[in-house]
């Protein structure tokens, strides 16, 4: 176990690890994680040109959800900052027709 690993099991009580996605989001919703009490947090990047819109509720969409710009835009949430919102389902939606977006989850095991 290096530093940080003994730093963050310390500080969680828990081994943590990392899961990496790459999601198709369309103009539809689309579910990007399912719900679940193990995850401390989480960092999303749009991948495509085009944005995508970000819900908890498959009730997401461009008037109800948070906006991520294309070409890199980005969103972290961690249970630190964020409490509980860490372990929600989150759902997202193109503004384009498909966008491409990475998806790294920190879970324990």
């Amino acid at each position: 176990m290096g530093v940080v690993s003994e730093y963050v099991f310390k500080k969680r009580g828990v081994p943590t690890r990392v899961i990496e996605k790459i999601a198709t989001v369309t103009t539809a919703p689309t579910r990007l994680l399912e719900q679940n009490p193990r995850r401390f947090g989480y960092i999303l990047s749009c991948i495509s040109d085009g944005g995508i819109y970000i819900g908890f509720s498959p009730l997401v969409s461009a008037t109800n959800g948070l906006y991520i710009s294309g070409n890199g835009g980005s969103m972290s949430v961690t249970v630190d900052e964020d409490d509980e919102l860490t372990t929600y389902e989150l759902w997202g939606v193109s503004e384009t027709g498909s966008s491409l977006i990475y998806i790294a989850e920190v879970v324990s095991p």
